[in-house]
């Protein structure tokens, strides 16, 4: 049985900076390694969501302001996750942490005259190698993200997720896409293509 190392790695950041023109489309790509720093915000733990939600993998509605889109929550510690998959490795406070059910999915703002701000969270891939993780920001329906950031998530190793704040705009709706990543054997709970999150450090403003 492999163990888990609760490491917090350098993160190395893929970085898509998108401006779109009437004419033409400019994408500026930069990588760092630099050590991320984290920023005021509330903090979203998720060890307050009761039994009834958790054993549905529900998000309470409205939970933290913000609707959840096929994301739900999962008991970390339970025996069949703790050391055996990327909900455990991910795990920062208390036992629950949330996670992906399909490839592409949201949060947005539950109320139409607030926007907010993703700051940073903890994250790992549940049972991919190199998964890679998209998050994108949009504002007032407009067609395009006002930015992408792309991450590399692993299933041994928890990252801290920092968004660059000279790109990452206060907007009412994130997008997480999964993609890529190849399986890692030793875990075999969870399901293809996913990433689990805790402590997600959001910002809120009101529009």
């Amino acid at each position: 049985m492999a163990n888990i190392v609760q490491t917090y790695p350098t993160l190395t950041r893929i970085m898509f900076v998108q401006m779109y023109y009437p004419a033409d489309l400019d994408t500026m790509m930069t990588t760092t390694s630099e050590p991320l720093a984290q920023d005021e915000g509330t903090v979203l733990t998720f060890d307050d969501i009761k039994d009834e939600w958790l054993r549905r993998n529900s998000m309470p509605p409205g939970y933290g302001n913000l609707t959840w889109e096929s994301i739900g929550p999962v008991l970390a510690t339970d025996p069949k996750f703790a050391n055996k998959s990327g909900y455990y490795t991910a795990l920062t406070s208390g036992e629950i942490v949330t996670f992906n059910q399909v490839p592409t999915t949201y949060i947005k703002s539950s109320l139409k005259e607030q926007h907010f701000q993703l700051k940073s969270f903890y994250a790992a891939s549940v049972r991919h190698i190199d998964l890679q993780l998209t998050i994108s920001g949009h504002a007032n329906y407009t067609r395009y993200p006002l930015f992408n950031e792309t991450f590399v998530l692993q299933p041994t190793e928890k990252s801290f997720i920092q968004l660059n704040d000279t790109t990452n705009a206060f907007v009412d709706k994130i997008m997480f896409r999964c993609d890529g990543g190849r399986e890692y054997k030793p875990f075999s709970n969870g399901g293809a293509q996913q990433f689990s999150m805790d402590n997600i450090r959001i910002k809120f403003k009101l529009t």
